[in-house]
This record gives structure tokens, C-alpha cells and sequence, in this order.
């Protein structure tokens, strides 16, 4: 993470479980943060893509 604090760069880095990581490079992380998408009307396009939605004959 302390490579890619130094690039100039746009980047786009995606993280599944921020706790997991070194309090160092959680740190890095909240303070470059730009987008973050999470549950409860954070996700991007507005729905989860990995939760299953039964779908009824009649809608389909």
C-alpha cells in the first residue's frame, strides 16, 4: 500500500475484509479512500450483484 500511496496514478483497488489487514494499511486506506460501496443502500447501481432475489413466474 505504501507503493501505491506514492504513484501519481488513479487507481481503483478493491477489498473485501479492511479489518484483516495491518492497522498501518487500514490507515492508508481511510485516509484514500474515494468511493466505498457496502450494503444498505451503498451499492453501486443501487442493489448487491451477489445476493439471490427469487423471482415470481409472473414477473419474469
Amino acid at each position: 500500500m505504501k507503493i501505491y500511496v506514492q504513484s501519481r496514478k488513479q487507481m481503483f483497488i478493491a477489498f473485501d475484509k479492511r479489518a484483516a489487514y495491518m492497522p498501518d494499511t487500514q490507515k492508508i486506506l481511510a485516509d484514500i479512500t474515494v468511493l466505498k460501496l457496502s450494503d444498505g443502500n451503498c451499492e453501486l447501481y443501487g442493489e448487491s450483484w451477489n445476493k439471490e432475489v427469487s423471482q415470481n413466474e409472473d414477473e419474469l
